[in-house]
């Protein structure tokens, strides 16, 4: 996990939420505490040109931020930049782990070894402890409506199935995923941990492309 805000995790930063704000609405993150309460919520319109004064506060302030994969307008989804394929991950918090929450090593390599094994590279991979995930830019955004959510849906099931996902974002595009800060319970207030952000691949894909990659043959 990376350390505390630098030039380049802030373009990493940036570049993810420029990726993630496009189309119709507004993307609404959430900024906690160490205790996961609820400290203030920030919108950001599409496109952003810089990151918020609101959003590196939250970083210096030492919360986490969480986001939809989805812009909304009044809390419902109106359209979606990119397929985010999402990855929980138990969690071990013992005397060998010198009492502190940890990630099995080998969910992580597991991850990547599934994403290796998929022809088309995600445009980021977000590490967030125990959750972790992968997003895959669309070449253009997509209104979310009755004839498109079905597609959409069926894309978000095919990549948790080919990639050993879980299936609950394909339930919920509203389902809140890190962004960046810190990770809760890791490190704890002495010594956080905070979420890595990795830029992959700027390739942008159509839903058609991601779905007819889930489904080949591995």
């Amino acid at each position: 996990m990376t350390a505390p805000a630098s030039a380049p995790y802030t373009e990493s930063l940036l570049g993810a939420l420029r990726s993630l704000a496009r189309g119709q609405g507004t993307l609404t993150l959430e900024a906690r505490d160490l205790h996961g309460h609820r400290r203030e919520e920030l919108h950001i319109r599409a496109n952003p040109e810089y990151l918020p004064a609101s959003l590196t506060a939250a970083l210096a302030e030492e919360l986490g931020v969480t986001t939809p994969c989805v812009m909304q307008d009044g809390g419902a989804p109106v359209s979606l930049a990119g397929i985010p394929a999402v990855w929980r991950l138990q969690t071990r918090f013992s005397r060998e782990t010198g009492w502190r929450h940890t990630v099995d090593p080998d969910n992580q390599a597991r991850i990547r070894a599934a994403l290796a094994g998929f022809p088309l590279p995600p445009a980021y991979l977000v590490d967030g402890g125990p959750i972790v995930w992968a997003w895959w830019a669309l070449d253009a955004p997509v209104r979310i409506t009755d004839a498109t959510t079905p597609q959409i849906r069926q894309v978000l099931e095919g990549l948790a199935l080919r990639l050993g996902g879980d299936w609950q974002i394909a339930d919920d595009l509203t389902t809140m995923l890190p962004l960046c800060g810190i990770v809760r319970n890791f490190g704890g207030p002495e010594s956080p941990e905070r979420v890595d952000i990795e830029p992959v691949d700027p390739t942008t894909y159509t839903l058609e492309q991601l779905m007819t990659a889930a489904k080949e043959t591995r």
